[in-house]
């Protein structure tokens, strides 16, 4: 059975992720509707392969909750889809030349990053992706039950997929989840990441 910390066992701080998650829905457009990875798989996750930057003005990084994050690009650029953790803050960066594939991956420097998507309750996802860097990655599902119009109507208990350690070759990572509380209809792949990742290709479906 996959472990799962409830909220009250979560260090102080990651509470904050649950507002900043729904403002960073606010800013999605097209949240619901999948997208095809290089893998041609049917993805929940959007923008999984990070070929969708947007450039980020000064003035504009309270509307995407940078706080105290570095943005590791000049001027600073942002995957669409995309959220920060505020509480855990680190560099984020598009970088192109140390890709797995397309034009862009990212890379993040002791940080959480994280993209939410709707999911059926109780599915069992798929999750794969490729992944280079030092030092561990903490995969994780936040999992929350919301209602038609976008609003939560509670956050549910976070689901740890699996703690990988990193090498300095492009590798591929999958795993799988199954859900086991009726409530949850949107989930957000969330990556806990101790040192530095650089990761592409993302695709969560269900097989």
């Amino acid at each position: 059975m996959t472990p799962i910390f409830s909220q009250a066992a979560l260090p102080f701080g990651q509470f904050s992720i649950f507002p900043m998650f729904i403002r960073s829905v606010m800013l999605a457009t097209v949240l619901a509707f999948p997208v095809t990875s290089h893998a041609d798989e049917e993805s929940l996750l959007i923008n999984g392969d990070f070929e969708q930057v947007e450039q980020i003005k000064p003035e504009e990084e309270d509307r995407y909750n940078i706080g105290q994050w570095i943005l590791g690009n000049t001027p600073g650029l942002f995957p669409k889809q995309w959220a920060v953790h505020e509480s855990h803050p680190g560099t984020i960066t598009i970088v192109s030349d140390d890709v797995r594939s397309g034009k862009y991956a990212l890379k993040v420097q002791k940080g959480w990053v994280y993209n939410g998507f709707r999911c059926a309750s109780q599915a069992l996802l798929k999750l794969r992706f490729w992944a280079k860097g030092s030092g561990s990655v903490k995969v994780m599902l936040f999992q929350y039950e919301k209602g038609p119009d976008g609003s939560v109507f509670q956050f549910l208990p976070t689901a740890e997929v699996k703690t990988i350690e990193l090498g300095g070759e492009w590798q591929e990572y999958t795993f799988e989840h199954q859900g086991d509380h009726p409530d949850v209809n949107e989930v957000a792949l969330a990556f806990a990441v101790s040192e530095e990742m650089l990761v592409d290709d993302i695709a969560v479906c269900m097989p």
